[in-house]
């Protein structure tokens, strides 16, 4: 077949000089919303069963209140309490504190070091002394116990100070007694005694238990469901992130408009997708605008062109596997029929055939056979064509030529002159429009083959798999075969619901 030529614009550099806008970044999480969904249940399930799998720690606390009093050895300003309660922090961890309480229980100081921990508020004076264990009762009865030792390690501390001061000055007296000019020191430094004895009698009560821990009730790790709910935030994060990052690596088009200017071809129409995950009204409504999109597009196809012998032989292809051209040539066939034409759809696809399987026919005898045929006595050729045709169930004005069995090398078979005896044959039968179901046209000869027998080369694209590196090299295919498409037929366009898609025709479509 042989068309007028059309130019073609280069492609990449009009596409990667295109600014990345919402729309596109919306399509891209669109279509990898299912990776993005198994990465968030894989890693969130994964990391709920992994902490259920960790041992259970407990957390419990004990408090001990600080109540200065103003002392010779202390004063009570601010800085010096603040920085006597960093002292008690400090303090609160030592061996000699957790020698003193490992015995009360039959632990070492040693099993102790690594489950204490203590903080200080130095607003409220308050010391908190926490131990973690894996099990409740011996969280709290560590708490406890460091807390009580600790307390009385500092009593002993304070009462060993002021003894050793008292001390002190009762040398400084002996000293002094012989002296007759020193009784007014003396009796000062006995007041200063006397003071301190005051002070040792409260030093006790500076350090006092605030509150005993208590069992905890419940672990404080692990923590299946905040770990869980961490994770699916995590994981959904880590999936957009991928999927963004992907779209950027193997960019895809984000409207069938944007891939029509990009191929210089006409836009026919855009079939929508029907997922089973949504509403019955919204397939119900799917498949209203499925129905009447191949109206439309049976439509186009008789508007744009005719022949002189009254039969148009269009070839449908795709740019890759995948993309939905076997259900568009079915689908097309079936609107063509109940316009009244009279239809022969061919499956063209001798490597990987699917179409006898929209119309629930078994993979027998067919094409191929008729080439084998073909190469061998043309004479027979149309009477196997007939023998060979089957009509669709349900479509009065559609029959069906399927593939038939798969032959060993399928680009030999389409490239013999066996190919363009079978179309004069069916050129000479009573078809209004024949459909050819082919491979897809880029790495495969066979499309190449089908195209010289068509009148009509309609392409599919599916936006989700088509990429502008296949887009650049289909442009330079067609040019280089001298094919002008009449369009394109976009599978997986945007799709909005409206109730003049609700008839009950179109459910059934």
């Amino acid at each position: 077949m042989s068309s007028p030529e059309r130019p073609f614009p280069p492609l990449t550099p009009g596409f990667s000089d295109q600014a990345v806008d919402i729309q596109r970044y919306a399509q891209a999480l669109r279509r990898g919303a299912k990776l993005i969904a198994a990465i968030a249940i894989v890693v969130t399930v994964g990391v709920v069963i992994f902490s259920k799998t960790l041992p259970k720690t407990y957390n419990a606390s004990a408090t001990i209140v600080y109540n200065p009093t103003s002392t010779v050895l202390q004063p009570t300003d601010a800085a010096s309490i603040e920085r006597q309660l960093a002292t008690f922090q400090a303090l609160s961890q030592t061996p000699a504190v957790l020698a003193r309480a490992a015995p009360h229980l039959s632990e070492t100081a040693a099993e102790l070091r690594g489950s204490i921990s203590s903080s200080v508020d130095p607003k409220a004076n308050i010391i908190t002394i926490a131990a973690t264990a894996h099990r409740g009762a011996q969280a709290a009865a560590r708490a406890n116990a460091v807390a009580q030792a600790f307390v009385s390690a500092e009593q002993s501390l304070e009462n060993a100070g002021l003894n050793l001061a008292r001390a002190q000055l009762q040398e400084q007296i002996a000293q002094l007694r012989g002296n007759p000019g020193a009784s007014g020191q003396i009796t000062a430094l006995q007041e200063r005694i006397s003071a301190l004895q005051i002070n040792a009698a409260g030093a006790s009560s500076q350090l006092q238990i605030g509150e005993l821990a208590s069992i905890p009730k419940s672990p404080s790790s692990p923590r299946p469901t905040l770990n869980g709910l961490i994770a699916l935030f995590v994981s959904l994060l880590i999936g957009v992130l991928f999927v963004l990052g992907r779209d950027q690596l193997t960019p895809r088009f984000a409207t069938p408009r944007e891939l029509g200017r990009v191929l210089n071809l006409p836009i026919l129409v855009g079939i929508p997708y029907r997922r089973r995950l949504s509403t019955a009204r919204r397939r119900r409504a799917l498949s209203g605008i499925e129905h009447e999109a191949y109206d439309v597009l049976q439509a186009s196809i008789r508007l744009l062109g005719s022949t002189d012998s009254g039969q148009r032989v269009v070839l449908v292809t795709s740019v890759v596997h995948g993309e939905g051209k076997t259900t568009v040539v079915a689908s097309l066939g079936r609107s063509l029929a109940r316009a009244g034409q009279r239809v022969l759809v061919i499956s063209g696809d001798l490597r990987s055939p699917t179409l006898h399987q929209h119309f629930g026919l078994p993979l027998g005898r067919g094409l191929s056979d008729c080439l084998k045929v073909g190469a061998r006595d043309t004479e027979q050729l149309e009477a196997e064509i007939d023998s060979l045709v089957r009509g669709a169930s349900g479509d009065l004005n559609l029959d069906v030529l399927i593939a038939g069995q798969t032959p060993t090398d399928p680009s030999s078979l389409m490239s013999g002159p066996a190919l363009g005896a079978v179309f004069d044959a069916i050129r000479r039968m009573d078809y209004s429009y024949v459909l050819i179901d082919s491979p897809p046209i880029l790495g495969l000869s066979d499309t190449q083959f089908l195209a010289r027998q068509a009148d009509d080369v309609l392409l599919v694209a599916r936006l989700d798999r088509i990429t502008p590196n296949a887009a650049e090299d289909l442009s330079e295919l067609l040019e280089r075969l001298k094919l002008a498409p009449l369009g394109v037929v976009v599978v997986g366009a945007k799709a909005e619901i409206s109730p003049y898609y609700l008839s009950e025709h179109a459910v059934a479509a």
